[in-house]
């Protein structure tokens, strides 16, 4: 029982070690770590914590009720995997983040009182949708519907940025940052005439 809890101990810190510690990119050579290799990641993950409760009760039934305590690492285990795809979801978050710290620069540069330079839809969002996209085709072909779809339990005019970096479903989290950011931009903007007030 030892061996395997040290072998899913290890396959837990080697997998944060290649993914969310980068380590991929000096082991394998890639040049950086994307939203499918965090899918991925989050999907063998996904695999442990399923099975992990079945390694416990084959190993519960060969124990004595003294021996029986020691199930306890099964448990420890499980919650750290949990930790850790709650980490890698955080992070497919903030990568959506970053992308939209760089569309908020774009909004903030746009002269509202100035005619557009092309009607229809501004650059920054065409972009920041186009994104977000890109991430829900990634994370539908690798995670479930689950962690990908449903809607974060926390009220989005409530919820701070950290607790939206710490939202389980993926995709809630990028729309719940998105819609937070942007209102927040919204209202530094300055509409001083009629004109920049309609566009």
């Amino acid at each position: 029982m030892s061996r395997i809890v040290e072998f899913l101990k290890a396959f837990n810190s080697r997998t944060c070690q290649v993914v969310l510690g980068a380590g991929a990119m000096r082991s394998a050579g890639l040049k950086n770590i994307t939203a499918k290799h965090l899918a991925l990641a989050s999907q063998s993950l996904s695999i442990v914590i399923a099975i992990i409760p079945y390694i416990r009760e084959t190993f519960r039934r060969h124990l004595s009720p003294k021996q029986a305590v020691m199930l306890v690492e099964f448990d420890k285990l499980k919650r750290d995997y949990q930790e850790h795809q709650n980490e890698i979801h955080a992070k497919l978050i903030a990568i959506m983040g970053d992308r939209l710290a760089a569309h908020i620069k774009s909004l903030n540069a746009i002269k509202w009182d100035a005619p557009p330079a092309k009607p229809g839809v501004n650059d920054y969002m065409e972009l920041l949708v186009k994104e977000t996209v890109t991430l829900h085709k990634v994370l539908s072909r690798y995670l479930s519907s689950a962690v990908v779809e449903v809607r974060c339990p926390t009220n989005p005019e409530l919820a701070s940025y950290s607790q939206i970096l710490w939202c389980r479903y993926v995709m809630s989290g990028v729309f719940t940052a998105i819609n937070y950011r942007i209102s927040e931009e919204y209202t530094k903007i300055e509409l001083p005439t009629p004109d920049s007030k309609e566009r």
